[in-house]
């Protein structure tokens, strides 16, 4: 039913006072009176207030299929389409009892059954007191009723909820929406007062914005709304006045639910409070910059860093802070992020600060575009580096002091020791001498004597020549290449052919990868772990060497066990040492810097060298040599 006839008394009428029933005016003759009424196309009829026919036109006749007297006695309640009387039933008894003017929209069926639209009004009379009588006229509006339901689909189709509401503010007409919103079915609302719809405190939220609405300015606001136990909903309520050739009619509401807006500005909101909150407290500079380059916020750790004060910084340009050329290598960058190239950049750059001092800092600049990708402002980080720079060049000027004191050493030991082997062999021959051409005029403690000193001489050339070893190592300046450790053990074993031979000993291992290094100096690695294999041996066993190696973090874990006697943990970073030893010569020969070249080979190789139990007992000596490239 469309909102401007779907009232079921004119809203002048029904706000009126009860009224007596107009009497008749002079009739005119029988015959007279048919002519008129039977000219007219609209349906005519006169029934009693309990609706019996008095009178019917030829329209009527002709439409419904009846003749009087036939007719007589018949009740028009029988054409009324059922919905329609039950809707009208109420509303009729009402207007038989206000003696009112009675007018709606009705369905009415014809001699074939078909039901009509008809705009339908009924006027009262009375003739000297007698009973009422009902003059009934009915126009067709079939034609106006089909473009009215179109209209009604329309404005269920509408998401939110429409109302209209007379003077009174009397419901006049609701769409499906307000079930949803207010528990009430559109027939449930109609002919009842705005109040006892929306309750009492809306209707006063609502009568506090009639004056501004009625006086022809429409309101909107927005209010939450819960339905019994429902969640609580957001709408966005519109007020405006409806307004027909200068007279005010009423008003109309409409109310959008608008939830998830209302969260999704929530969280946008909260999601801006969290920013401001993590931009704000940042432990690192943060600030953002327009397109041009120019600062538009800066949080307190960016101003720290430039020794300034936010406010002093906005509106300052990015290119006037940085120290010399840097400027111009910035605009690149951001002209290189404008056109779509990387999503961010990272640099080092250095700013200078209102006092003159410079700062470093590590820079990290990307760029934030909108859904459809246009640039819409830089965001750039900032990161204090000038510590840790000023700590960086401290440690390389402290690493050139140690690599000069290192070459030092290194130079002082070769000369040392290069140096000192022409009297020690002096020492050396002459003491053999002494003890060839006058031992027989010795006695026995004179002859312990020279053996004394000949041994020691001896021992001074091993040592002197391991110092020269490790001094050479360090000096030795050759390109690393791709070694095969299958290889360097196969040399080894050729080396070590008359001692593996003698002892009895089995090697056993598996095939070998390819490492980056030196390969006479991993042969020298190798001879070293195997030639203590080869002495560190239990009485009654003979000994078996294995090899193997496992791949590690981009290199491998080379490594030799025995089955010897085995190193006690306290012990098993104390023989790298140089000269540590832990039997004495007459145990075990040697002279202690066999695992110490080890050691310095594997570091030499940016390795490095340890020691782990072995299964079954005896040592594994493991070296973590670098892979060589594929």
């Amino acid at each position: 039913m469309s909102p401007d006839t779907s009232s079921e008394l004119t809203p002048a009428v029904a706000a009126a006072e009860p009224a007596a029933v107009e009497p008749a005016a002079a009739e005119p003759t029988p015959g007279l009176f048919a002519s008129i009424v039977d000219a007219v196309p609209q349906l005519i009829c006169a029934f009693s207030q309990q609706g019996e026919y008095l009178f019917l036109n030829r329209a009527m006749r002709e439409f419904t299929g009846a003749e009087l007297p036939t007719a007589h006695g018949g009740s028009f309640r029988a054409l009324v389409h059922p919905e329609d009387l039950s809707r009208l039933e109420p509303v009729w008894q009402r207007a038989f009892a206000q003696g009112v003017v009675f007018r709606s929209d009705v369905r009415l069926r014809d001699r074939a059954g078909r039901y009509h639209w008809f705009d339908m009004t009924s006027k009262p009379t009375r003739t000297d007191g007698g009973p009422v009588t009902w003059y009934t006229s009915a126009t067709n509006v079939d034609d106006r009723r089909s473009l009215t339901d179109d209209l009604q689909l329309v404005l269920d189709a509408f998401p939110g909820m429409i109302a209209l509401w007379d003077r009174d503010l009397m419901n006049r007409y609701a769409n499906v929406a307000h079930k949803r919103m207010f528990g009430m079915t559109p027939e449930q609302v109609r002919g009842l007062p705005m109040d006892q719809v929306i309750g009492a405190e809306r209707y006063a939220d609502v009568a506090s914005y009639l004056g501004t609405v009625f006086a022809g300015e429409a309101q909107h606001f927005d209010r939450e709304l819960q339905v019994g136990e429902a969640a609580p909903h957001h709408l966005r309520v519109s007020l405006s006045s409806v307004v027909r050739e200068g007279e005010l009619h009423g008003l109309l509401t409409v109310a959008q639910d608008i939830t998830d807006m209302h969260d999704a500005t929530a969280r946008l909101f909260e999601a801006e409070g969290r920013f401001e909150q993590a931009f704000e407290q940042a432990p690192l500079g943060c600030a953002l910059l327009d397109l041009q380059g120019g600062f538009t916020r800066v949080n307190p750790e960016m101003a720290r860093i430039l020794g300034a004060v936010p406010a002093a910084l906005v509106g300052k340009s990015l290119d006037d802070l940085l120290v010399g050329n840097e400027a111009t290598d910035s605009a690149q960058v951001r002209a290189e992020l404008l056109i779509g190239g990387p999503a961010h950049s990272e640099s080092e750059r250095r700013w200078r600060r209102p006092d003159g001092t410079v700062v470093e800092t590590r820079l990290f600049k990307s760029v934030v575009r909108d859904r459809a990708g246009r640039p819409l402002y830089f965001l750039l980080q900032l990161e204090d580096i000038s510590e840790r720079k000023r700590a960086d060049r401290a440690l390389q000027r402290a690493n050139a002091e140690l690599r000069r004191s290192n070459e030092d050493l290194e130079r002082f030991a070769y000369v040392a020791s290069h140096d000192l082997q022409e009297p020690l062999r002096t020492i050396a021959s002459y003491t053999r001498l002494l003890a060839e051409r006058y031992r027989e005029a010795l006695d026995e403690r004179g002859q312990r004597y020279i053996d004394y000193a000949v041994d020691a001489a001896q021992r001074m050339q091993q040592l002197i020549s391991g110092l020269l070893d490790i001094s050479r190592l360090g000096r030795e300046d050759r390109p690393s290449g791709p070694v095969d450790l299958n290889t360097v053990v196969s040399a080894v074993q050729r080396l070590l052919a008359k001692a593996i031979s003698t002892a009895e000993a089995t090697v056993e291992g598996s095939h070998l990868p390819m490492v980056l290094g030196h390969q006479d100096q991993l042969i020298r690695l190798v001879q070293n772990l195997m030639g203590n294999a080869l002495k560190f041996t239990r009485p009654g066993h003979r000994p078996i060497i294995r090899i193997g190696a496992e791949p590690e973090a981009g290199g491998w874990r080379f490594w030799i066990s025995d089955n010897g006697p085995g190193i006690a943990p306290e012990y098993r970073e104390r023989v790298f040492g140089m000269f540590q030893r832990l039997h004495t010569r007459e145990q075990v020969p040697g002279n202690g810097i066999g695992l110490a070249v080890v050691k310095r080979i594997a570091e030499l190789h940016h390795g490095k060298a340890w020691i782990e139990s072995s299964e079954g007992g005896g040592t594994k000596v493991l070296v973590w040599l670098p892979a060589a490239e594929q």
